[in-house]
Order: C-alpha cells, then sequence, then structure tokens
C-alpha cells in the first residue's frame, strides 16, 4: 500500500472502512485474484516444490493458502491489513482485525488443521527463508 493509500485509510470513516474490507473479503470468497504478497508466497512454495491449494473453505472462512501434505494452513498477513503492531503501531483498526485474526486461527485449529501465519515485513526481507522457517515448524 502506498503512503498516499495509507493516508487516505487512515482518514476514511469507520463505516466506510467496514464497508471496503466487506467488499474485499466477499470477493475473495468468490475466487477473485490473491494480493500480490499471495502470489510471491506461492511462487517460493513452487519453487520448493510443495502443493499448495486456495480458495479452501473451512468453517465459514478462506485461510489464504492449503498445504495438504501437512494438513497446514497458511494465513499470509500484509502488515498493514492485519495491523501489524511493529509496523504500524496507532493502526485504527489494530483491536478489531487482530480479534478477527485469532478467531480465524482458533477456528482452525479447532476444525483440526495446523494454521501459522507469514507476516509481509519477515516475508519482504528473506521470502524463502521466512518460507522455510514457517514450514519447518510442521516438517
Amino acid at each position: 500500500m502506498s503512503a498516499s493509500q495509507a493516508l487516505r485509510w487512515e482518514e476514511m470513516s469507520p463505516e466506510r472502512k467496514i464497508e471496503i474490507l466487506e467488499k474485499t473479503n466477499a470477493s475473495r470468497s468468490k475466487g477473485n485474484e490473491p494480493s500480490g504478497l499471495e502470489i510471491s508466497v506461492r511462487s517460493v512454495l513452487d519453487v520448493m516444490g510443495i502443493e499448495w491449494e486456495c480458495d479452501k473453505k473451512v468453517s465459514g472462512f478462506f485461510p489464504d493458502l492449503y498445504l495438504p501434505e501437512y494438513n497446514l494452513l497458511l494465513e499470509v498477513n500484509g502488515c498493514y491489513w492485519h495491523c501489524c503492531v511493529g509496523c504500524f503501531p496507532h493502526h485504527p483498526d489494530a483491536g478489531r482485525m487482530l480479534k478477527r485474526d485469532r478467531i480465524k486461527i482458533g477456528t482452525y485449529r479447532k476444525a483440526g488443521y495446523i494454521c501459522l501465519v507469514i507476516v509481509e515485513h519477515e516475508f519482504t526481507r528473506d521470502p524463502a527463508g521466512t518460507v522455510a522457517r514457517v514450514l519447518k515448524e510442521v516438517i
């Protein structure tokens, strides 16, 4: 997200933010385009020879990626949209978004999946290393 987009978001009303987030979530549930970050993670998984799936619905949520060989759901979290406290410590929606992310991960685990998160700022610094570290937890 560019600085100007971040500024516009900061100035938006809470109602408008919710409207945009709901549209984004609805479009994802219809199988629309993944984020650039998700595409990058998919590319690294491809290079590593790891099979992945997308658009898997789990208890009403759509995780970013599913790795069937490991029964692993991956959430690929952009720092702005998932309110990374290191990158956006004063994000106005942090409480709500962090709570939603915790609920999603808990729901996935209760459904019997392993769920791990890849965070944008870590992936950007070392794409292959970040994916390898995450996978090391389940391999």
